[in-house]
Parts: structure tokens; sequence; C-alpha cells
């Protein structure tokens, strides 16, 4: 057994594919790392002042960083009132003016004290900046009241579990879930009184443990390690050779297994590793013995340990959920004999897992599938972090014991199923074959393909292609339950819009169309309106200042007025049009909220549908051109007068058939949902008529514009399955290819996504979407 474990081992690391994609995905995460910092030093605190910070307090006791928290946090507050009065007072308003001698005279002692140093320069030692450095001191004065009130936030979960135990209907349902559970979360915080607090900043700690980039890459070289340690021997039938040793079954697939195990644990030590010391050397996580809850937001938490023992358990946890999805994995390239099946497992998996974690309601008598799911369990500070305990059926139980029993149940049953799996042999199981159920079912399928063989032979060359790809391959398939998804997805999504959104449409119904005198008439009506509204309000105003009306009457002569406002705001953006028209006579009013998405001005708009998109791509036409080579058919098919450009080119023809149908299913829910929404009123109106598109020709219309970037956008993506192709043609390998491909269009995307903007440029996503690029907006 050892030796065959060896064997393995070596096969995964010595695997050249496998060493390329662990360092790729090493320097990745190292890049995603370091850009982040970068990035945030430039929009955010940056990294360098936690750090600061850090050290100037490591050595202090929880009493002494309250005081030097309170001390500092006094000062930049005095200073950032002083700037803001300073400021308003500059104003020409009188309203600004008068708000900034209020301000001053309410904070009067901050300001005489202070006034000196912010005139002199105040120095701002972390930040540099008075605005940063309010919101830096305001976060770190905010987390240290929370572990300053730790006593209090136990006293009050166990004073409100006695008080709630003393209602009646409570207290006279001993067998009631809610009362049960009152019962159990006062006894597990009971145990927790008396922790030692010592607060430590959490920016470096939240960071080192939040689900990140990282995860994404170990999934990638999870599925790797899969695909080395099994599907390969697979595609290249070495299993038959592989089963007839001595040690050929149980103890081969168990050594696969042990290895697939050491390989998640080196992955993710590494890559976590890697991030522990990155934020522990760049932001510093303070005392690591310091208690768990000396941490905010874990202050709720009931794992007596310390920070350090808290970062092995979430490592372990990291493992754990991993090799349960690793073993998934496993089981499928055991069962199937498709390696592509490995990748489409991965994707159903999460996409079970994102569905049952987002539309699962927290009080759902489903919530059980909310809570025991790979998502949040990848999570795991959700499940850390606080105490919640679980209904099932008639029973209770918490949901760090039960994630416990499920995840072991759930790995142990996977371990056992891939060694049956695995040890199957091609006669079927005996049972059956007793039974004469595996003999009637084997005539059947031996008829059937006798049938289909005899059909086909006159078939021309692209009919057979058709049924290779859709058949052989199993695209016809991954297209119903794409279609089946979209399906799902298209009556499931919601389609409320806002009550503003509302206001918006109804003004733009009266408007739509060209500007006339009618119209015109009507938005100086609106205008008047809200100026005469104001108006009423600064005489209100003015006669609570000499006391002729008291708070109540300001009140209810107020509202009306303020409700008439509320709307002004909404009817800004109808005079943006307004005023766009007068410039552009060509234009009309549309209302545009339905194009901004179908046209996807927004910087994200529709970023999932185009990632699914080149997903269903990957899974669909990877396997295109190795299905030759696997079986050594290639051979013996270039030997054919049809058998090199003709066939290439019936293939391509065929490609570009389920491009089409994939296509329609992909845009066909999102412009029905947004025209459920938002209607497509307008359509004839000229593109010029959306401020966006002011430079484009006036006679051009939105439904010209729309159609000729859905075409683009089509184009774009033929172009990039015409890549797949390429790769596949020239790798001649089915799992190697999608990796490839993977590596190449979501690798970009995944860096862009994490911060990296220069990656938008060389991602899929300005390719996919013509707006962006005419806007110059990058993502």
């Amino acid at each position: 057994m050892g030796q065959i474990i060896q064997y393995e081992f070596l096969k995964l690391f010595t695997s050249r594919r496998f060493i390329y994609m662990a360092v790729l995905l090493l320097l990745a995460d190292i890049g995603i790392l370091m850009y982040t910092q970068y990035d945030a030093g430039k929009k955010e605190i940056p990294y360098a002042a936690y750090k600061k910070l850090n050290e100037e307090i490591r050595h202090m006791n929880q009493k002494e960083k309250g005081e030097w928290i309170d001390k500092q946090y006094e000062r930049i507050e005095a200073l950032d009132i002083i700037h803001m009065a300073k400021l308003m007072s500059q104003n020409s308003n009188t309203e600004m003016q008068n708000y900034a001698e209020e301000l001053k005279n309410e904070n009067l002692e901050l300001y005489n004290r202070y006034q000196e140093e912010y005139r002199q320069g105040a120095d701002y030692p972390y930040t540099g900046e008075i605005d940063k450095e309010h919101m830096f001191l305001s976060e770190i004065k905010a987390e240290y009241d929370v572990t300053a009130d730790y006593s209090n936030i136990i006293e009050e979960i166990l004073q409100k579990a006695v008080n709630l135990e003393q209602i009646s209907i409570f207290k006279n349902s001993v067998n009631d879930f809610s009362a049960r559970n009152l019962k159990d979360t006062a006894n597990e915080y009971k145990r927790m009184k008396g922790t030692p607090i010592n607060y430590q900043i959490g920016k470096g700690f939240h960071y080192a443990t939040r689900v990140s980039a990282a995860d994404v890459l170990i999934l990638l070289l999870i599925l790797t390690m899969a695909s080395v340690i099994l599907s390969e021997e697979k595609e290249k039938n070495l299993l038959i050779l592989v089963r007839s040793t001595k040690g050929g079954r149980t103890r081969t697939i168990s050594a696969k297994i042990v290895v697939l195990f050491l390989g998640i644990v080196l992955a993710v030590t590494v890559m976590y590793l890697i991030q522990f010391l990155y934020y522990g050397s760049q932001i510093g996580y303070g005392d690591l013995g310091a208690s768990l809850q000396s941490v905010s937001s874990f202050a709720k938490s009931i794992l007596q340990v310390s920070l350090f023992q808290y970062l092995l358990i979430f490592l372990l946890t990291k493992i754990a959920a991993w090799l349960l999805l690793a073993l998934i994995l496993l089981l499928t390239a055991a069962a199937a004999k498709d390696g592509r099946m490995v990748y489409l497992s991965a994707v159903a998996v999460f996409l079970i897992s994102f569905v049952l974690y987002t539309r699962i309601g927290a009080n759902s008598k489903y919530q059980v599938f909310k809570y025991i799911n790979l998502l949040n369990v990848l999570e795991v500070n959700e499940i850390y972090q606080s105490y919640l305990n679980l209904k099932i059926g008639r029973f209770m139980q918490d949901v760090f014991t039960l994630s416990l029993f499920c995840g072991m149940l759930s790995i142990g049953g996977l371990i056992t199923g891939i060694i049956i799996i695995y040890n199957r042999t091609g006669s079927g199981n005996r049972f059956w074959s007793r039974l004469g159920i595996a003999d009637v079912a084997a005539a059947a399928a031996e008829r059937i393909q006798t049938l289909l063989h005899r059909r086909m032979r006159p078939w021309p060359l692209f009919a057979q292609e058709l049924y290779k790809q859709w058949i052989t391959n199993r695209t016809a398939l991954l297209l119903v339950l794409f279609g089946l998804f979209q399906f799902w997805n298209y009556h499931t999504e919601t389609t409320a819009v806002s009550y503003r959104e509302m206001i918006y449409k109804n003004y733009m119904e009266v408007l739509e169309g060209k500007l006339t005198d009618k119209k015109e008439k009507f938005i100086k009506e609106e205008q008047e309106r809200f100026r005469s509204a104001r108006e009423r309000l600064e005489q209100i105003e003015e006669k609570v200042s000499t006391g002729e009306l008291s708070r109540n009457e300001v009140i209810r002569l107020s509202e009306p007025y303020e409700d008439i406002l509320q709307v002004e705001e909404i009817f800004a953006r109808v005079q943006e049009q307004y005023h766009y028209i007068k410039e552009h006579p060509e234009a009309e009013f549309v209302y545009d909220s339905g194009y901004m998405k179908l046209l996807r001005i927004r910087k994200y708009s529709f970023l999932e549908s185009d990632i699914v998109l080149i997903l269903m791509s990957i899974l669909c036409f990877s396997a295109v051109f190795p299905m030759e080579y696997s079986t050594g058919f290639i051979q013996i098919l270039n030997t054919t007068p049809k058998g090199r450009r003709d066939t290439v080119r019936n293939k391509i023809g065929v490609c570009m058939i389920t491009a089409v149908l994939l296509f329609l299913m992909s845009i066909l829910p999102e412009i029905g949902l947004i025209g459920k929404t938002y209607g497509f009123s307008g359509l004839s109106a000229s593109i010029t008529s959306l401020r966006y598109f002011a430079m484009l020709p006036e006679s051009l219309s939105i439904l010209g514009y729309t159609a000729v970037m859905y075409l683009l956008r089509f184009l774009a993506w033929n172009g990039l399955i015409l890549m797949i192709l390429w790769l596949s043609r020239r790798i001649r390998h089915t799992i190697w290819t999608m990796l490839a491909a993977l590596g190449l269009l979501f690798l970009p995307l995944l860096l862009a996504l994490a911060g990296l903007k220069a990656a938008w440029y060389i991602s899929i996503r300005p390719v996919m979407n013509i707006t962006n690029i005419l806007l110059g907006v990058v993502g």
C-alpha cells in the first residue's frame, strides 16, 4: 500500500501540467495580494495605518488601549469638526454659514482645545489625510467599544433568555423549539463569562480568513489534481490494465484518495499560509495569544480558543470543505467516461449550493440546507462567529456540530462510493445479472445501437459530426440543462421596481417622444411646483424663528411640501433628459432604465451572463477535436478522402449551430426580464436619445443599436469559441484544453474582479461588451 501511495504521489507531483498550473496559481495568488494592497492604499485606508497602530498598542492592556484610543478619537473628531466648520463658513450659502456656526457652538470646548493645532497644520500620522484618518479611528473606536462591552453583551444574551422564558407562551411550552433554543443558547454563553478580553485590531485577521481569490485558485488546482489522478487513466484506457494488477483495485483507489487528500492539505496550507504571512507582515494581527473574542467580529463566538488556535481551526475547516468537494469530483471521475463530467459536477455542486444558500430564508423550514451548505462551510467564519441552532423535525442541533457530523458522514460515504464504483467490473452488478435484467438491458442497448448505425450509414458527414458532438460528447444534455436553468432563473427572478422608479416611469410615459410645447410647459409647471414648495417651507421656518409656530404645527404644515420635494430628486433625471434634448434636437424623451441594463451601460452589467456563457462554451467545445485523438481514431480518419479539411469544416459548422442555440438561451431570458420589468418603449427613437450615445449617428435607432450590439457580441463570442477549438486541436486532450481555456479566459477576469484593473483589458469583458468600449468604461 505504501509503495502504491508513493507511485501515485510521484505521478501527481511530477506531472508537468500540474506543476505548471500550481506555479501559475501561486504567482497569481501573490500578485493578487500585492495589488489589493496597492489598490487599498489609493481608495481605502492603507494597510500601513493598521500596521502602525498595531505596533503602538501591542504591549498595552485592555484599559490602556481604551484610554489611548479614546484620546486619539477625540483629537481627530475635534479636528474634523473644525475642518468642516471652516469649509462651510467659506461657502457663499447663508444656510451653510449658519450651520457652521451651530456646529462650532455645539462643540465649543473641543473646538477651542484643538483650534490652534489645526491652524498650525495638524499631523495625521496614520493615513496622511483628515477624512481617511477620521474614518480609520472611527472604525478602531467602534471595534474597541464592542470588546469593551463584552461582559454586557453576554449578560444581555443571558437576560434575554431569562425574560423570554418567563413569558407564558415559552414557559408553558417545554418541548417547543423556541423554549429549548433559549435554554441551550443561555447554557452555551454561560461558559463564556469571565473570558479575558484584550482588544486586537480585526482588519488583518478579517482579511486573512475571508473568502478570497485564493479559494478560486484552490478550486482550479483541485480540478487539475482530480484529472491527473484518475481522469487521464480513464481517457487513455489504462484502467483495465491497472485493475488487473495485484493491488489494482481497492489499494490503488485508496492510494489515490490518500494522495488527493495530501495534495489538498498541501495546496490549502500553502495558499493560506502565504495569505496569513502576507497580511501578518502588512497589517499585523496583534497578540495571537489573545482570546478569539478580543476581535470584535467574534464577540459572540462560543469558541474558547486563542487567535492562533482559531487560525488552525480555520485551516482544518477549509481542508475538510475542499476535501469534500474533491471527493465528489473523484466520484464523478470514477463513474463517468467523459472527463468533462468532473468539471460539470463542480459547476453543479456550486450552482446547487448557491441556489440553496441564497434562496432559502433564515426562518424557512428548509433552513438546514442554507447553513449545512458547501458555500457556508467554505465561508468558515459564518460557522464560528456566533451560536445558532437549527430545527430538524422535532430535534434541535447547533450549526457547528451538525456541520461536523454531516461533513464526516459525507466524506465517509463518498470514499465508500468511490471504492465501490472503481472496483466494479465491466460485466455489471451480479445481482442484476442473476435477475436477467442486465442481459435484457445490454441486448436492448445493442439493438438500439445497431439501428442507429444503420440509419447513420447514408447520413452526410455533417450529420455524423452532429451525432458525435451532441450525443457522444453529451452536448445535447448540456444544452438541455442550460435551458432548464435559464427557464428557472427567468421565472424565479424578481421583477419588482421601487416606488421611486415607478414615479420616474410615470413621468417618462407622459413625456415620451419628441419635445413639444405642451411637454415643455408640463416641465416648467413641475419646476414651478417644486420652487413654490421650497418657498413655503422657508416661510414656515421664518415663522418658527419668530415663535409664531410650535414644533407640532411645523411638522403638520411642512409635511405636504416635503412630500412634493421628495419627488424633485426623481424629477432631476427628467430634467437631465430635458436639458440634453434642448442641446440635441434629434433626441427624444425615452424611459431609459431598461436600456441602461439591456445595453450594458453599467460597469458590471450581466457579468454573470458572460461568465456562464464562457463556461458553457468550455464545457461544450473542449472535446470536439480530442475525441478522435483519445481513441486513436484520428490516424484512420486522416487516411479517408474527407478525413481532414471536410471533417474540420463540418465540426466547426456543428459548433456554430450549437453556439447559436447557446447564445439565444443566454440572451432571451435577460431580454425578457428587462421587458417584463421596464418595457421597451421608444425602440424606434434615435440611439442619441440616450445621452451616453451622443457620439453615434442620429439615423441609428435604439432597436438598430441593440441588434448591432448583440450581433457584435455574438461574433466576438464566436471568436472565443474558435480559440477554444484551436486549443483543443493543438492540445489534443479534453481536460487540459478545459484547463488552458479556463486559464486564458477566466484568470484575467478573476484578477480584474480581485482589483487588478489592468487585467480588464486582457479579459473577456471588453470583447463581450461593445458598449463599454464605446463609453470607455473599464470593466
